[in-house]
């Protein structure tokens, strides 16, 4: 589905108060007498609100200063009038949360969309009855406060498909200076591309290098989860959640952990169906 130039502005604005306020997809829905349904399509840019009264609602119960509410009302317009002047651009492919869950992409009814595809590069999957994935064991651990081990960190997969590993025997914590201050105890082994850079947000801009928590240098990685953020260069929302080999000067109390936009991973759907969705952000971050 085609959607005003202009929508992504207004998307954006409103994810990012709707994550910085702390409120679920069905909190904000239900204070501003919205469905869940329609509410996603604004927050992902495939959808307006038809008033300027239903854009207040949305950006007060977010708790948005004037300033703020301003600003969104500005872009909204813009949105609508690109809608009316027929000014439009093809909408990346999204899809609809499933659960009530503060950052959800799943699909439900209607609504739904398929899954966003990978990056051209990727191979598609075969999955046949009796094939094991062989991990190969004795990689290198780099030991970090936590017991964690920086993403690149463990073993890889054998097989050499551009697919995504399951570990279940692994024990991750991002602490209380992470964005969810909580701990994993599997995550997926990913192939990526090398220098990856990993951010303190997923609302982060990709071009901006004080937004960043580290870098990731191999080839390889582990992450812990995935969620929606701001529309990365790879045409969807989809963030991982992962720690980098290296921190930002700026930011060594993250340890490198950050989000990388889905762009960076050889993934074949994003979001991936083995990498569960993360829980809430912490307050702050």
């Amino acid at each position: 589905m085609d959607r005003p130039a202009g929508a992504d502005g207004f998307a954006d604005l409103l994810q990012e108060l709707r994550v910085r306020s702390g409120r679920s997809y069905d909190d904000l829905a239900r204070a501003t007498f919205t469905s869940r349904s329609t509410l996603h399509r604004y927050c992902t840019g495939a959808g307006l609100p038809v008033d300027d009264d239903v854009v207040l609602r949305l950006g007060e119960a977010c708790g948005a200063d004037p300033g703020e509410l301003d600003d969104l009302v500005r872009r909204w317009k813009t949105a609508l009038a690109d809608r009316e002047s027929g000014a439009v651009r093809p909408a990346p492919a999204a899809v609809e949360p499933s659960a009530p869950d503060p950052l959800p992409v799943e699909p439900e009814g209607a609504e739904a969309v398929g899954p966003a595809p990978g990056r051209s590069r990727r191979r598609a999957v075969l999955l046949a009855a009796g094939l094991a994935v062989v991990v190969l064991a004795g990689a290198v651990v780099v030991t970090v406060r936590g017991g964690d081990a920086p993403a690149s960190a463990g073993p890889t997969g054998a097989t050499g498909e551009d697919v995504c590993v399951n570990r279940s025997d692994v024990r991750r914590a991002d602490g209380p200076t992470g964005a969810f201050d909580a701990t994993w105890t599997a995550d997926q082994l990913c192939p990526n591309e090398p220098n990856v850079p990993v951010f303190l947000t997923p609302l982060a801009r990709e071009d901006d290098p004080g937004a960043q928590a580290g870098t990731l240098y191999s080839t390889e990685s582990w992450f812990v989860c995935w969620t929606a953020g701001r529309l990365h260069s790879g045409g969807n929302r989809i963030w991982y959640y992962t720690q980098g080999d290296v921190s930002h000067p700026d930011h060594r109390d993250r340890r490198a952990w950050g989000f990388v936009p889905a762009r960076y991973l050889d993934t074949v759907v994003d979001p991936d169906p083995g990498t569960p969705q993360c829980p809430a952000l912490r307050a702050g971050s």
